[in-house]
């Protein structure tokens, strides 16, 4: 006889009832997950928009810098003296006194102008004894000539020698060489008197006035000094550190005394290559468009 053991819990269980517990537990079961996932998710939800305003930065205007494309310059200050780029010294070519003296101090002249007339009573004088001296030579030339020719004619014919013949020609040669020497000295004379007359050798204004009527000049003696102001000059020393940094062609602002604030536009056009002794800097020479004078 086989015997079967009963479970004491379930014994008094109906079989119907024990079927439709699973079912229940199982629903009881997804619907807390179902709970769990959709609180999660609120939660996420809720918590992004804290996270993301968190992360939000805001900048006023003295934060914000605009970048933009822009040269570079580097500023070398200098120093120096301001000139005119063109200036003449008119000297005197020949001796005399004095006789007119066309132009003054802050004149404006031309090329080829008359500035100072210079006494021609002596050069004229000169110019005479050398036309004298010409048309003398030009006399001896003509006998010289002669004697010349008729001495080939003799020698041919056989009535003198070779070296008397040779002496007609070497006096012929040596006259010829006079009126050559004469006419040198025209053209000098000529030339002297013409030099009496200075005239201005450019275009400009005029600085200095050195003499005047009446007063004695030797060769080579100061007269008139002219300046051309349309373009300056200014020289300046620059420390040999900084010459490196320096190109022919950079462009330079300038202020002038005199002018206040008002600016110049000048040129770097040369550096000189040597330093000073004293200084140890070196020169460089920029120069200034003055169109207005």
């Amino acid at each position: 006889m086989l015997f079967r053991k009963k479970n004491p819990a379930s014994a008094d269980v109906p079989s119907g009832r024990r079927r439709l517990a699973k079912p229940a537990a199982a629903l009881v079961l997804v619907l807390v997950a179902g709970s769990l996932v959709a609180f999660r998710v609120s939660s996420a939800k809720k918590e992004e928009p804290a996270k993301a305003a968190e992360v939000i930065l805001q900048f006023t205007p003295a934060d914000v810098s605009v970048v933009e494309l822009r040269s570079l310059a580097r500023a070398i200050p200098i120093s120096g003296s301001l000139s005119p780029l063109t200036q003449s010294t008119v000297r005197s070519k020949v001796p005399g006194e004095v006789r007119r003296v066309h132009v003054r101090e802050g004149e404006r002249v031309s090329q080829g102008q008359p500035l100072v007339e210079i006494d021609t009573a002596d050069l004229q004088a000169r110019l005479d004894a050398q036309v004298a001296s010409h048309e003398e030579a030009k006399a001896r030339l003509t006998i010289a000539e002669k004697n010349r020719d008729n001495g080939m004619k003799l020698h041919k014919q056989g009535f003198i020698s070779q070296n008397a013949y040779d002496t007609t020609q070497s006096a012929w040669e040596a006259a010829v060489a006079s009126v050559k020497s004469a006419e040198a000295q025209v053209r000098l004379a000529r030339n002297a008197t013409q030099d009496a007359v200075i005239r201005a050798p450019i275009d400009g204004i005029v600085a200095k006035r050195a003499v005047h009527p009446g007063e004695k000049v030797g060769v080579d003696g100061e007269l008139v000094t002219i300046v051309d102001l349309a373009r300056m000059e200014v020289e300046a020393p620059v420390p040999a550190a900084e010459v490196p940094a320096m190109r022919v062609g950079q462009v330079a602002q300038l202020r002038v005394d005199g002018f206040g604030a008002r600016e110049f536009a000048g040129r770097l056009e040369r550096i000189n290559p040597t330093t000073e002794q004293s200084s140890r800097a070196i020169t460089v020479y920029l120069s200034v468009s003055n169109r207005d004078g």
